[in-house]
């Protein structure tokens, strides 16, 4: 699309010499004596009015030739405004407010420069005065229309980012992604890690073992010092005697990958842990491919990747949905849930556009997806959000009435709050009345 792009506007630039070059080619003049009065000084009265229409004829000409070129102006104008607009499309500014205020600057400048040539090959000083004064009002119609066309179109672009960056933010929430050992350490667990950490000090670095490299990073991890972080995990991989120790710290390691936005990276090191663990036995090495699998998603959803990101919560549920450990049911509940989130934000995303039995398929698969999550985790407050906003969205207010203020109960003010946000994701019009029975709960 972009050398599409970059051929028409170097057409546009090529073909501009050749429109002011026969624009500016100028008709055949008068002959000097239809315009010059004879030298005789015996002109009667007759013959100076005839004289004088003459040169009136002429200078009506004139203004009409300079008229014409005028509009031949129009066109170089409309085809600036078309280039401005594809420039402005193309390199996607900063912020709205940049991008036109580039684009009207721009506009300014070319046609002003294209115009001032043409005009000087055109016309005397009194036509130039003429036309400048016509010609500026056309310029800053031209420069008008081009903002009036380039802000709706940024303004959406604006927008969407604005939806996205939520989206993605609400995903991490609703997914959980980091760790048990990373997210939820208490205040005392807290101390006991800075005191290990302090002794580690004392301590030859060649020395340390697995537990010391996975001290020393979830350690930095709390102080946001991921890039250390991301050392350490990967120290405590690789001298982890036990494949459930390895898995554990390159979970860690990719998530810490995530939280610095490195997005491939991290990819790359939770398909290590399924590549080398995928095929094992053990509850706890399925587990850790579980949780890195659902990480994994997590990433394809922060990189707008949202088929292979809901491909990969079906591999988990396919692979584990069976499986009687506790821990490997909360992993795939998770991942129910993350591909209902998915789903539920997909549906009114087309909703938006008035689609909506395609809407509401999606939302009877989203439904059906987080039942399955609760089937497996009956009072995460999370997932009884996403089904009351989904049977809210069916039209089914009551029942979720009743789910929703489960939910608010079991989860307090942040799962209030998450739910808000959930409602300002491709906000359709029903979401104010959902917002309103949230804040009533």
């Amino acid at each position: 699309m972009r050398k599409i792009l970059t051929i028409f506007l170097c057409a546009i630039f090529l073909a501009l010499p050749v429109l002011a070059d026969n624009a500016a080619k100028p008709e055949p003049a008068k002959p000097a004596s239809t315009i010059n009065p004879p030298a005789s000084a015996e002109l009667n009265f007759a013959t100076e009015l005839k004289l004088q229409q003459q040169k009136l004829d002429f200078f009506k000409e004139r203004l009409e030739l300079q008229d014409k070129r005028i509009s031949d102006l129009g066109i170089i104008i409309g085809l600036f405004g078309a280039l401005i607009t594809a420039v402005v499309v193309l390199f996607s500014f900063r912020s709205v407010k940049e991008a036109v205020q580039a684009a009207k600057d721009e506009a300014r400048k070319e046609i002003e420069q294209e115009a001032g040539k043409v005009i000087g090959a055109w016309l005397d000083e009194e036509g130039k005065r003429r036309v400048d004064e016509l010609l500026k009002p056309e310029i800053e119609a031209a420069i008008t229309k081009v903002h009036e066309a380039a802000s709706p179109v940024i303004g959406e672009l604006a927008q969407e980012t604005k939806t996205a960056r939520e989206l993605n933010q609400r995903h991490e929430q609703l997914m959980a992604e980091i760790p048990q050992q990373l997210q939820t350490l208490t205040q005392e667990q807290k101390k006991a890690v800075d005191e290990a950490a302090v002794q580690l000090e004392s301590k030859a670095r060649v020395t340390y073992q697995f537990e010391d490299w996975l001290t020393l990073g979830i350690k930095a991890y709390q102080e946001g010092k991921f890039e250390i972080a991301t050392e350490n995990f990967g120290k405590a991989a690789g001298v982890a005697e036990k494949p459930e120790d390895s898995a554990l710290a390159l979970n860690n390691k990719g998530v810490t990958l995530g939280q610095m936005g490195k997005n491939a990276e991290a990819i790359a090191v939770y398909d290590e842990v399924a590549q080398r663990y995928g095929d094992a036995p053990e509850a706890g090495l399925r587990e850790q491919v579980a949780s890195a699998l659902n990480n994994k998603g997590v990433r394809l959803g922060q990189m707008g990747k949202n088929a292979e990101e809901i491909a990969v919560y079906d591999e988990v549920a396919q692979r584990y949905g069976d499986a009687p450990e506790a821990g490997l049911r909360e992993q795939v509940a998770s991942a129910l849930n993350g591909k209902s989130f998915r789903l539920l934000c997909e549906a009114k995303k087309i909703w938006q556009t008035g689609d909506e039995i395609a809407a509401g398929a999606l939302l009877a698969q989203a439904l059906a997806d987080i039942e399955n999550a609760l089937a497996r985790k009956p009072d995460w407050p999370m997932a009884l959000g996403n089904r009351g906003y989904i049977l809210f969205l069916q039209g089914k207010t009551e029942q979720a009435r009743e789910i929703l203020a489960q939910a608010i109960q079991l989860g307090g003010d942040e799962l209030r709050q998450g739910e808000l946000a959930d409602a300002a994701i491709h906000p359709l019009p029903q979401d104010e009345a959902f917002k309103a029975l949230i804040n009533s709960l």
